[in-house]
């Protein structure tokens, strides 16, 4: 979605639309998305989550700069909360692209073990998140 002033709108109408498609955008994610595809839902909810961070700042002038950061705040603390499998993915494909680029200068048998240790990990935050339904809360 792309921050665009309708025809007619002001500013103030304009961002105030643009927060609520980040957010309902957010929580689509995390309540119907997440079932498919729980790693990109998360993925996509942060995104949105950090659009609306922006949009904080977009619209800094016009807000009390104590609720601003507030807001600012909550916002990026959801997100964060949301972080442990997205992060365990990510170092995984950073092993897989270390590995594709180091071929034969590290023992393969490391690399398997240290990929093996981060898909466990992976699978234990992912559990982690399914069993506490964080995304269904943060939603």
């Amino acid at each position: 979605m792309s921050y665009r002033l309708e025809d007619g709108e002001s500013v103030r109408d304009g961002l105030r639309r643009c927060s609520r498609e980040q957010l309902d955008a957010a929580i689509q994610e995390l309540t119907e998305a997440v079932k498919a595809d729980p790693v990109e839902a998360i993925h996509e909810a942060r995104k949105a989550l950090k659009k609306q961070r922006s949009l904080l700042r977009l619209a800094r002038a016009t807000l009390d700069p104590d609720e601003r950061r507030q807001e600012a705040t909550g916002f990026r603390d959801v997100a964060r909360s949301l972080s442990g499998s997205r992060d365990a993915d990510v170092m995984i494909e950073g092993l897989d692209d270390l590995a594709q680029r180091f071929v034969g200068t590290v023992p393969e048998r490391t690399l398997t073990a240290a990929r093996t240790r981060l898909l466990a990990r992976r699978d234990e935050q992912r559990d982690q998140a399914a069993s506490s339904g964080s995304a269904g809360a943060v939603a």
